[in-house]
């Protein structure tokens, strides 16, 4: 049952951006990925990681807040030069490529062999799950749209990467999307490779690409209308899904057309900018279909159950001849897709705006956070939308790199803990392990002013702290450097620590 969108948003009148948030990544999803992350360290290592609820919000978080900051380097956050301190001040360097680097969501020894042939991406999928279910709670308008999404990935990886040229990213692992025409996405699918099938209830032989249309068509109430490009369309996928009263509307290739009597391409391309032929089957056993070309830069083709010919309005094109911007008619089919077909092309370039680009060698990462940047760009969507419909001045949304960052501040800032939970923590692991201290630099050991010898009154003497020194112990300490020196008959290293 459908909804009415004005009910929907004010429901979330005062909802932050952690609420949204909160729809595809719960605590549940941290919680998962701590307990086996921890789990993978021991089966590996032998000792526990102790990677806690909150350290994880403040990896993810940490990972958005690189998303936008961009530095071309992770190393870089944690240089003196150039360093944030929002970053330094939760986790150090080491600690965080750590947990990046074990990040787990699933125990390996549950999964049976069976499984992992069933499903190449058994390693993500609790956390593909669960941004699924945050997808299909949204609420499916009229016209809806379906392309390929790609997610970007050099490395190795089996019979998961694809090429697709003429994409932005045209190497990585391929995804299906249906998604709004303002770029929510309402679901998806992994492509995963040569053998992929996709359940459905249809009891024909499809190709991948019906397949694929009608596994995300499921999800689609009757009386909508699916737009797709032409890898998608076919005479056979508009008459099935017509069964299910859901029209669609794209482009088509050319030997895909059923039988029209239309002219031929090279005639057709000679006509004025803007001839427009149609043609219309009319079987009683099928839905109507109406196929249209139409002459722009070349003739292009377009099938659909819904839409056709009629009405024709006009569009702006360049006309090398005339050098000078010329009225073209144009087609409802025509103005109709290219009104409600961009939504995955929308939501793909969103998420590029902000992607987490650092280099991996891990696929299962590159996909963890590929769809934890798509949560929270669905979050945003829904939320501008519901802004807008509500009313609220221009001023008052918050803008994508806005959103993220109250997302990224509010997952560090949960992680801190009061002064008493400290304490506490302090009682039962007890005091820290104390820091090495740096050795001074070698200008300032050359001064000669200041560098006086101090003994002290100790149960035991230290470490000598000259490079190459590595068994002598030591009461002496330089007064400017801090540091413990051997100073003996036998050995000088407080002489030739300051040459």
């Amino acid at each position: 049952m459908r909804d009415e969108p004005n009910t929907e948003a004010g429901t979330r009148a005062d909802w932050s951006s952690m609420n949204y948030f909160e729809q595809y990544i719960t605590t549940e999803t941290f919680m998962s990925f701590v307990n086996f992350t921890n789990l993978r360290y021991v089966q590996e290592k032998g000792r526990n990681l102790n990677v806690t609820f909150e350290e994880m919000k403040i990896f993810f978080g940490i990972n958005l807040l690189m998303s936008v900051l961009r530095y071309p380097r992770l190393r870089m956050y944690w240089q003196k030069f150039t360093q944030v301190s929002t970053v330094t001040s939760k986790m150090s360097r080491d600690r965080f490529t750590q947990i990046r680097t074990n990040l787990k969501i699933v125990n390996d020894l549950d999964v049976s062999q069976d499984q992992r042939k069933a499903d190449r991406l058994w390693k993500v999928r609790p956390f593909l799950t669960a941004i699924r279910d945050g997808c299909l709670k949204m609420i499916r308008p009229v016209r809806v749209c379906i392309d390929e999404q790609m997610i970007p990935f050099t490395g190795t990886v089996t019979n998961l990467k694809q090429f697709l040229r003429g994409k932005p990213n045209p190497e990585g692992m391929k995804k299906f999307v249906l998604a709004t025409p303002e770029g929510l996405v309402l679901d998806f699918c992994v492509y995963q490779g040569k053998g992929t099938t996709f359940q459905t209830d249809c009891h024909l032989t499809l190709n991948v690409a019906e397949a694929v249309v009608v596994k995300l068509s499921e999800s689609v109430p009757a009386g909508s209308c699916i737009y797709m490009d032409r890898y998608f369309t076919t005479e056979k996928l508009i008459d099935l899904l017509g069964e299910q009263q859901i029209a669609c509307t794209g482009t088509v290739m050319r030997n895909k057309l059923p039988k029209c009597d239309f002219i031929c391409d090279k005639d057709f391309s000679r006509l004025p900018r803007g001839t427009t032929e149609m043609f219309v089957s009319q079987d009683l056993e099928k839905v109507s279909v109406a196929v249209v070309k139409w002459n722009d830069n070349k003739p292009i083709y377009l099938m659909s159950s819904k839409e056709g010919k009629t009405p024709m309005d006009e569009c702006r094109r360049w006309c090398k001849k005339q050098k000078k911007y010329i009225d073209v008619s144009r087609p409802n089919i025509v103005t109709s897709y290219n009104q409600y077909m961009g939504g995955v092309d929308m939501n793909d370039r969103l998420i590029s705006y902000y992607r987490n680009f650092y280099k991996t060698k891990k696929w299962t990462l590159r996909i963890i956070m590929h769809f934890f940047t798509l949560a929270v760009v669905n979050a945003w969507v829904q939320y501008r939308n519901d802004r807008k419909i509500l009313g609220r001045p221009k001023k008052e949304i918050s803008d994508l790199m806005d959103f993220m960052m109250e997302i990224s501040e509010h997952l560090t800032e949960s992680g801190d803990k009061d002064s008493s939970s400290e304490e506490e923590l302090e009682e039962e692991q007890g005091p820290p392990p104390q820091k090495r201290k740096r050795l001074p630099p070698l200008p300032a050991r050359l001064k000669k002013a200041g560098h006086m010898p101090e003994a002290l009154e100790m149960k035991n003497p230290a470490r000598c702290r000259r490079p190459g020194c590595s068994t002598g112990k030591s009461r002496i300490k330089c007064k400017r450097c801090d540091v413990f020196l051997c100073l003996t008959k036998d050995k000088n290293c407080y002489e030739l620590f300051h040459q």
